[in-house]
């Protein structure tokens, strides 16, 4: 996958020098019509280049960062809107002075805005101005008042970094927690780490029909043997010999989803809120074993809670944060469309997870 810093093709660089050289002479960003009219005498499709750039955080801002920005009526380009350069631009054009100093200033704006966001922890109670005036530390920033319009018209486009206001010259920290780099290339580094969504879990395939059953019966019969109560209650049989069953379409799925959530639900910790007896576990093994390891606990119960997400997905199908990222965390496309594989992968996870429960719990028994 390329990423911000990797070397341009012939084309990308023609169309950052072209913006560049404009912006250089009249300290304002080129609208697209003229971009593209100097591309197309070049021979090339300016919309296709603009799209070829590598970008990060489209989840954030759905046109993600990049090197180059530019307003977009859909898919098109506005003819008279500015075809814009971000530090990720500057990165690439390290061989003009002017790019290098530009660069240089804005990071250390960013440090600034660091430490006035750094005010925070002085005291928990009263919140404090984390904004920053240019004008303000321009005296600080060495060689930046000559170029005081240049970092206002990049600065209103580097949201990763910072929240610019090019009217009042004030600015926060962006997507970013906190920005101290000396060179673009760690910048641009920390920008592709913390925009880049972490890759999905992989779909499990779940081989050994009774696999599920059995996970739940052992982690039954851990808790007993540890703590002296049952955990897992049972559904009658005909309803649990669904989870060692397959299923062929969506109905299917969905009873099993029922099922599995159900137990999860109704697992016998003491305690009426959270409803879920699932989500009173963790606080529960806590309390009665001290040398749990609560981290493999919390992260087995939260998986495990994924699936009441993904139930709820037959009743409310209207694509939310949380039903996307429960389906994620399955290793599932959203919205399934294999309710074969779907199926198979939530149980190879759910089997996994209670595995964790059960080796957690024996691990900590005193």
């Amino acid at each position: 996958m390329a990423t911000l810093t990797d070397p341009l093709t012939e084309e990308q660089q023609l169309l950052i020098d072209i913006v560049w050289t404009t912006f250089v002479e009249h300290t304002r960003f080129p609208n697209f019509f003229y971009v593209n009219y100097l591309m197309r005498q070049q021979g090339h499709d300016a919309v296709k280049v603009l799209y070829s750039f590598p970008v990060v955080g489209n989840d954030q801002v759905s046109h993600g960062y990049g090197a180059v920005g530019w307003y977009r009526q859909g898919y098109t380009p506005e003819a008279d809107g500015p075809v814009y350069l971000t530090m990720a631009g500057l990165y690439h054009l390290q061989h003009d002075q002017r790019a290098r100093d530009l660069a240089r200033c804005l990071l250390a704006y960013m440090q600034h805005l660091t430490r006035a966001h750094e005010k925070i922890l002085d005291n928990p109670f009263d919140q404090p101005n984390t904004t920053v005036k240019l004008s303000d530390v321009l005296h600080e920033i060495d060689g930046a008042r000559p170029l005081l319009n240049d970092m206002v018209a990049i600065a209103d486009h580097e949201w990763p970094g910072m929240r610019f206001n090019k009217t009042i010259l004030t600015g926060h920290l962006g997507a970013l927690p906190a920005v101290d780099c000396d060179t673009l290339d760690l910048y641009l580094a920390e920008v592709t780490a913390h925009l880049t969504p972490p890759a999905p879990p992989e779909a499990l395939s779940f081989t050994e029909p009774r696999a599920l059953l059995r996970a739940l019966n052992f982690l039954d019969v851990t808790y007993e043997l540890v703590l002296g109560e049952t955990l897992v209650d049972s559904p009658p049989m005909d309803r649990s010999s669904l989870l060692a069953l397959g299923v062929d379409d969506e109905a299917a799925y969905n009873s099993g989803l029922i099922v599995l959530t159900d137990i999860l639900r109704d697992l016998k910790v003491p305690g009426r809120s959270p409803g879920p007896g699932l989500l009173r576990l963790e606080a529960h093994l806590a309390d009665k074993l001290p040398a749990l390891d609560r981290d493999t606990v919390h992260q087995a119960v939260q998986l495990l809670d994924q699936i009441r997400v993904i139930r709820n997905s037959a009743v409310h199908p209207k694509p939310r944060p949380e039903l996307t990222a429960a389906h994620h965390a399955l290793g599932l496309p959203f919205p399934v469309r294999d309710f074969t594989s779907a199926w198979d992968s939530v149980r190879a996870h759910a089997e996994r997870a209670t595995s964790d429960l059960q080796e957690a719990i024996q691990a900590a028994r005193r």
